[in-house]
This record gives structure tokens, sequence and C-alpha cells, in this order.
């Protein structure tokens, strides 16, 4: 088994592979516990679920039609993980405000969906 925990990953959209700049950020959509505290102390926990979501920056060529990705609706987007584990967001929209930074040449970018399954 690898240990590798960092590194490569790839994005891709509808099996459209993205350039990619930086780092992702992935929140796989498991519930958020919270501690409930009375005035006597710990009283126990909410779960409270969370949006599976994908965040990223990725190269902004003139040949890449930026305005249809960002309106997507109802994709499937796929996260090789550096770890080698495949996550596919099922039912994706793009969330967020999609912000170019020039001295990158790099879009800030992210996704949403109904379910973040472990393909692998």
């Amino acid at each position: 088994m690898s240990r590798k925990v960092a590194g490569r990953y790839a994005i891709a959209v509808d099996g459209e592979l993205l350039a990619l700049e930086g780092e992702a950020t992935v929140n796989f959509g498991f519930d958020e516990n919270e501690a409930i505290v009375g005035p006597s102390g710990m009283e126990g926990f909410a779960s409270n679920p969370q949006a599976p979501q994908i965040t990223f920056s990725m190269v902004y060529r003139a040949d890449f039609d930026l305005s249809r990705l960002n309106g997507v609706t109802d994709a499937e987007v796929s996260f090789d993980a550096p770890n080698g584990e495949t996550w596919v967001l099922r039912e994706a929209f793009s969330v967020g405000t999609w912000e170019y930074t020039t001295s990158r040449g790099a879009v800030s970018a992210g996704f949403s969906g109904m379910s973040f399954e472990k393909a692998s």
C-alpha cells in the first residue's frame, strides 16, 4: 500500500479533465457533530448535514469556455486524490464566486452536489 497522501490530483467535469493550478479543498459532505452544552455541562451532541463541495483553481486559457463550466447545473465531477482514491460528486452544480487572478492566470472555482461517493 502506498503511503502517498499529498501531491498531484485531477478533477474532471463530465469526463473533461481540467487544467488545474495550486491546490483543491474538498468537503466530503460527512455530518458535522456539534457539542450541546447546558448550564450543568455536556448534554450530548447534534449531528448536522453538510453539503459535499470541492473548490480549486484552474488555468484560464483563451480556448476554454469558462461560462459553460460556470453554468453547470447537473454534472458528474470526479476527483482523483493524491492518495489514489477517486471520488465522484453527483448531480453537481457550480458554486461560489468564480474569480480570475491575473498574476497566476487562474480562476478559483467550485462545485457542490447531491452526493460525494468513493469510486475506488
